[in-house]
């Protein structure tokens, strides 16, 4: 005895020294050492008795629902023997693994003693959850996230099983289930509430007798002793429904099992008020019926979790009704949370991209949000880590170069809502944007204001510093750098290098503004292409000239039968200058030449071009004679 308190007190004064209080410092930077074999015992025995765990020459002793401390061993394997009182009910020898913590688990299965062992990686980050089966009625068990009529998460766990861990949310409440296959059919054994305040890495164990089978909480890097944590039953929990009309009609929601009116004539474009509706009262989904003033009925069907808020979006489909509900209240770390929703019958499939923003060293080129979306299409939740006023296009999905939208959406950090398509008259193409904040209650729904979309092109051999408010805010841009963003409506100015420039954008018109000249003495070339594109099918290309050459032809190298020869395509394509648009049919690839047209020499040339149909393309000559030329093939909104 003397000798083990002795092993616990050095061991004590290496973790006071070594760690805080609440965690263990191996678990998040592991040493690289054979000291990263971390071990825990845990009983669980179903008779209610204490266990004497002998591992090595260490022997703790244990009631059903106690945990050690975390200890480190240095040796691959130990044996280890389980003892009630002085019988001995188990044993076998357990093997470490380096970079690992060891979870020993007594349990009883079969009516007899056993250890399960559980390992968790060393260094893992924190946010998960996992199911441990070590309840002795030998039965299967799942995990649920939310109430019983939710999906199985987990799958099927056997006896002395464990799942791979699932990603849980933190510093705020939320319902866990658990389910029994016992052979006859799946049975609840009950919803629980969490709410963990930490990223830690966690496991529920369900343990116990039949007839006594409970659900503990286990945080896995608390390296002191600890007991299982008792979850808090669920017991008349509610959640937050609201109603999103976006369809031509005043409508009605009803929540079908309780008969409640959750909203009552709601008018188009109207968001409702979140109301307390009665979750977990079945297995069955939650259903709800939406009912039109024209005594149209059209069913949703959800499972809602307690503790979150939900919103139930309808819009028309044709002489339908659609309806969608989904979980509003998203995750924040620091960043914004967007679903996108496409709520326009008729309208074409749409991709919705984030446009270049930049401010100093940092620069985004754009993301897409989502890429073809159809009626009645809602994304799953979308990270965004820019702020500020933010750039939108909504885009054809099969013709990207048609904008049939754009807007400017003021987005924060640990904000989150609904990115909508909504039918809008007032656009050049009857569609637009509305946002929906997920905190938004009782009040009209408006498209955001249209924008006006701009594409720049950086054409000076060198890096340069741009400013287009708002998205591009004193943001250096490397040479060929392509930025497509979204201006206001009423315009902005550009600048360059403290050149600036006004840019009053023109309503069915996309401008080019291409940056020429020098870092000294910059030039800006503008150019235009029509917003609504018209002509028979194919690609459409033209050539632009903003490099320092007073005049360029292009030329067209081709390769027939072992003979190389030139085609002359374009004479004399003054500086700052663009050729009209030329149609081609055909998809086919060729390489271009650009010489001077004064002295015949070779500029530059780029090879092996495809201009794939359905699509127009601008071929911009650029830089200058000291540093260079270069071709750059854009492809033109």
């Amino acid at each position: 005895m003397r000798r083990l308190l002795l092993r616990i007190g050095l061991l004590g004064s290496f973790l006071f020294l070594g760690g805080c209080p609440s965690e263990n410092p191996f678990l998040l930077e592991p040493p690289r050492t054979a000291d990263s074999m971390l071990v825990a015992v845990l009983s669980v025995a179903s008779d209610g008795q204490s266990r004497r765990v002998v591992l090595g020459d260490t022997s703790v002793e244990l009631l059903p629902g106690e945990r050690t401390g975390v200890w480190v061993v240095v040796r691959d394997s130990l044996p280890l023997r389980v003892f009630r009182g002085e019988q001995l009910t188990a044993h076998q020898t357990v093997r470490f693994l380096r970079q690992m913590l060891h979870l020993l688990v007594v349990t009883t299965v079969g009516g007899r003693d056993t250890v399960g062992v559980f390992l968790q990686p060393l260094g893992l980050p924190g946010g998960s959850l996992r199911l441990l089966n070590v309840a002795a009625t030998g039965n299967f068990y799942g995990l649920q996230f939310g109430c019983p009529n939710a999906p199985l998460v987990t799958g099927w766990i056997g006896p002395v099983g464990e799942s791979a861990p699932v990603a849980v949310p933190f510093g705020r409440p939320f319902v866990v289930t658990v389910v029994e296959e016992a052979g006859n059919g799946p049975k609840v054994r009950g919803s629980w509430r969490l709410r963990l305040d930490r990223e830690s890495l966690y496991s529920l164990l369900v343990w116990g007798a039949a007839g006594t089978v409970r659900v503990g909480l286990l945080d896995e890097r608390q390296m002191g002793a600890q007991r299982l944590q008792e979850p808090e039953p669920v017991e008349g929990a509610v959640a937050r429904v609201r109603l999103l009309n976006l369809s031509s009609e005043v409508l009605t929601l009803v929540h079908r099992a309780s008969g409640q009116t959750i909203a009552a004539d709601v008018v188009p474009r109207w968001v409702s008020s979140y109301v307390p509706v009665p979750a977990c009262i079945g297995i069955e989904r939650d259903s709800f019926w939406v009912t039109t003033a024209s005594g149209r009925t059209h069913a949703v069907t959800a499972s809602l979790e307690p503790f979150r808020d939900f919103t139930l979006v309808v819009a028309d489909s044709a002489s339908q009704l659609w309806g969608w509900i989904g979980r509003t209240e998203l995750p924040a770390s620091g960043r914004a949370w967007v679903r996108l929703l496409h709520g326009v019958w008729g309208a074409p499939p749409v991709r919705i991209v984030l446009g270049a923003m930049g401010s100093g060293e940092r620069f985004t080129s754009g993301i897409v949000l989502s890429e073809g979306m159809l009626f009645g299409d809602v994304s799953e939740p979308v990270p965004l880590s820019t702020f500020g006023e933010v750039p939108l296009l909504l885009q054809e999905r099969d013709f990207p170069n048609t904008v049939l939208s754009t807007a400017l959406s003021p987005f924060a950090p640990e904000q989150s809502g609904l990115l909508c398509v909504v039918p809008d008259s007032l656009r050049p193409f009857g569609i637009g944007l509305a946002w929906v904040s997920d905190e938004a209650e009782n009040t009209a729904v408006s498209p955001l204001p249209e924008g006006y979309p701009v594409q720049l092109f950086q054409g000076i051999p060198a890096v340069v510093q741009v400013e287009l408010p708002p998205a591009l805010q004193s943001v250096r841009l490397p040479y060929r750098t392509v930025a497509v963003t979204v201006v206001p409506p009423g315009g902005s100015q550009l600048s360059v290098e403290g050149e600036r420039w006004g840019l009053v954008p023109v309503i069915d018109s996309v401008p080019l503004l291409v940056i020429s000249g020098t870092v000294d003495a910059p030039v800006l070339f503008r150019f235009a292409t029509p917003r609504r594109w018209e002509g028979p099918w194919g690609a459409y290309r033209r050539f632009l000239n903003a490099s320092d050459v007073a005049a360029v032809d292009v030329v067209i190298d081709t390769l027939v039968g072992g003979q190389r020869s030139e085609y002359t395509l374009l004479r004399g394509l003054p500086r700052g200058m663009a050729s009209p648009f030329e149609l081609i049919p055909l998809e086919y690839r060729l390489s271009f030449r650009i010489r001077d047209s004064g002295s015949g020499n070779l500029l530059a040339r780029v090879d092996n071009v495809l201009f794939p149909l359905g699509r127009r393309y601008s071929v911009i000559f650029a830089g200058n004679r000291a540093d260079g030329y270069s071709v750059v093939v854009h492809q033109e909104l």
